[in-house]
């Protein structure tokens, strides 16, 4: 049925036929000689040439060379509206993931809220959840690593972070970096993060402890249902989180990845997010 399914969305694309949509390879038909990263959007944060002399895999913006979809290993989506994306993209993204795509999603202007992919495919397997309404006018405030072990983070520190998208957790994703910023008004007590955890009581870095320069953090804000801020002092949201979606991976970063101020290892965290993925990623079927 699926197979039955794809024919017709082949047939329905016309010109993107030759590409198709996730499906197994044919029997015969030639593979490419390379892993291929499909990447869209403004995607300079990424050092392409570092990233492929590392992994042996190659970049490209079009579907030259592939016969369907799951020829491609990462499909990477930099800050691109979701009315943007190929038509293929938007009715076969999941399908794609499910097979065991490996996918990376990052912020800025055009993504996640401002991007409307709120209610879309796409919003819909991402790790953080896009709202209705989004805001990236934050400022440069601490960023805090969830999974200092995860690959991601190999050689790489942490900087202040602002330019990002405001969006929640989704229930079965994992948070693996935090923006932890001021915020306005506020009162003394435990509140909640951004991806809906209860803020310790205690501990060096974490609200409720000491924060930066030694300060203690007893002003805490809390979310409301709508996943906005009420009441201040420090406020958190979600920068990072990734989920399994069926044999595929989903990384979502709501970062602007090209407007990350004056971070030393943003280009190392690039090239790590790609070869993570590229690991990661269980296609094409050879």
């Amino acid at each position: 049925m699926r197979r039955e399914i794809l024919a017709v969305l082949i047939a329905a694309f016309g010109t993107l036929a030759s590409v198709g949509p996730a499906a197994a390879q044919l029997p015969g038909a030639p593979l490419p000689s390379q892993r291929v990263i499909l990447s869209f959007g403004n995607d300079q944060f990424i050092p392409k040439a570092a990233a492929e002399s590392l992994t042996g895999a190659r970049f490209q913006s079009d579907f030259s060379g592939l016969r369907y979809l799951d020829d491609a290993s990462v499909i990477v989506l930099a800050d691109i509206a979701y009315a943007q994306l190929p038509a293929i993209l938007q009715a076969s993204l999941a399908d794609w993931v499910n097979l065991g795509g490996s996918l990376l999603v990052t912020g800025g202007n055009n993504a996640f809220g401002f991007g409307g992919y709120a209610g879309t495919p796409l919003g819909n397997i991402l790790p953080l959840r896009p709202g209705p309404t989004d805001s990236t006018g934050h400022g440069f405030s601490a960023t805090y690593v969830l999974n200092p072990s995860h690959p991601l983070f190999s050689g790489v520190t942490a900087a202040t972070m602002a330019n990002f998208n405001e969006t929640s957790v989704t229930g079965d994703a994992t948070p693996l970096l935090e923006y932890r910023g001021a915020s306005k008004g506020g009162f003394a007590g435990g509140g909640m993060t951004g991806s809906g955890r209860a803020f310790g009581q205690g501990g060096a870095g974490i609200p409720g402890g000491i924060g930066q320069g030694g300060v203690p953090n007893t002003n805490i804000a809390t979310i409301n249902t709508q996943g906005g801020i009420q009441g201040g002092g420090r406020a958190s949201f979600p920068l990072a989180a990734e989920r399994r979606q069926g044999k595929g991976t989903v990384l979502a970063i709501a970062l602007d990845m090209n407007a990350t101020g004056e971070w030393r290892d943003r280009e190392t965290f690039a090239v790590n997010v790609i070869r993570y993925l590229l690991d990661q990623s269980q296609l094409p079927n050879r």
